[in-house]
């Protein structure tokens, strides 16, 4: 929790700085500070040499007003004459200061900085990060990646910007036998992108952003495949409205084969019209027409029903925008009973 810099110093057991050397952090801890500490506190300064008065510091130490210190930062580097006494405290731990403080040491992290960039970019792994999840992806999984991000964005565009009540995720097949945490973040950026803008979310801050809105992923997995090798099913809830979407891979593709329990298959880049309606005849004819006299080409159509003449789904793959006006007409003109424009990157 966010506090004050007093009450830090009362309460620690061991007290670590890490900020920079301002006019206002120099001689930040002095001795009216160490006689706030505990007498079995430590004190920590891997940041910069003046954040603590060095002075005072071997007096704390010397009287035993604290512990013990461990410090890798002096105010002067090598240690000048005054500071040398400090290293005949037997309470205080020091290590040299060397992290890239030689042109070698620059050169040489500037080209592991590199290469750790060409890891991710090339090969999907991610190395030496503190702050994302590690390590090479399987095979499998990287090439479920951009599925599981234009799942993310396209269920989160059909929700439009309502406050999600529930997330569920299911990996199905083979997916379900491998590390999926970095599916579950992709989703999670696909989400966020909709809601917070495309360059808002990244794989480093999308959970703290998604648990700002309250969203957190339930995941389940089943390892039995019916028709794909593997399915990632993304299930938002909201008040009054469900949309549960499942993708999968057809031939190094992104498909969307499903929503709320009806099957189709179609690409899932660029423009889609969803849309629920009563299964009659002429109904894709009229939907072509409007589509048509507006200049919207539509580059692939499929339709997923639960009977002849009941409900159906039909899903558009366009090559063309499809304003809110046009898609008003083609509502007035099909009597569809829903239907959303959604977009993908």
């Amino acid at each position: 929790r966010l506090t004050t810099l007093e009450e830090v110093i009362q309460v620690a057991d061991i007290m670590t700085i890490h900020t920079p050397l301002l006019p206002e952090t120099r001689n930040m801890i002095s001795m009216p500070q160490f006689k706030m500490m505990k007498p079995s506190a430590v004190l920590v300064n891997v940041a910069r040499g003046g954040i603590v008065n060095e002075d005072d510091l071997y007096q704390a130490l010397k009287e035993k007003v604290i512990a013990g210190a461990a410090f890798d930062v002096w105010c002067e580097e090598p240690l000048c004459e005054n500071e040398k006494k400090l290293l005949e405290l037997e309470n205080l731990v020091t290590t040299p200061h060397l992290g890239a403080s030689t042109v070698e040491a620059q050169e040489r992290v500037a080209v592991e900085i590199a290469e750790s960039v060409i890891k991710y970019l090339r090969d999907n792994e991610i190395v030496n990060a503190i702050n994302a999840p590690r390590g090479k992806l399987d095979p499998i999984t990287a090439q479920y990646l951009p599925l599981a991000e234009r799942l993310g964005m396209a269920a989160a565009q059909l929700n439009g910007q309502r406050p999600i009540d529930n997330l569920e995720v299911s990996f199905n097949g083979e997916l379900a036998d491998k590390n999926t945490r970095m599916l579950n973040l992709s989703i999670l950026i696909g989400i966020m992108k909709s809601m917070v803008g495309q360059g808002n979310a990244n794989i480093v801050n999308v959970e703290a952003l998604a648990k700002s809105k309250g969203i957190v992923v339930k995941e389940s997995k089943n390892s039995n495949a019916v028709v794909y090798d593997s399915t990632i099913g993304v299930r938002i809830e909201t008040k009054g409205d469900v949309f549960d979407l499942v993708g999968t891979i057809v031939a190094h593709e992104p498909r969307l084969v499903g929503i709320n329990g009806f099957r189709f298959e179609i690409p899932m880049s660029g423009g889609m019209l969803l849309a629920r309606y009563r299964d009659t005849p002429g109904i894709i004819g009229k939907v072509g027409k409007v589509l048509g006299d507006n200049g919207v080409n539509i580059a692939m159509m499929s339709v997923g029903r639960d009977a002849p003449m009941g409900t159906a789904v039909m899903a558009l793959s366009v090559d063309n925008p499809i304003s809110t006006e046009v898609l008003k007409l083609v509502d007035e003109a099909s009597g569809f009973e829903d239907s959303k424009y959604v977009f993908i990157e």
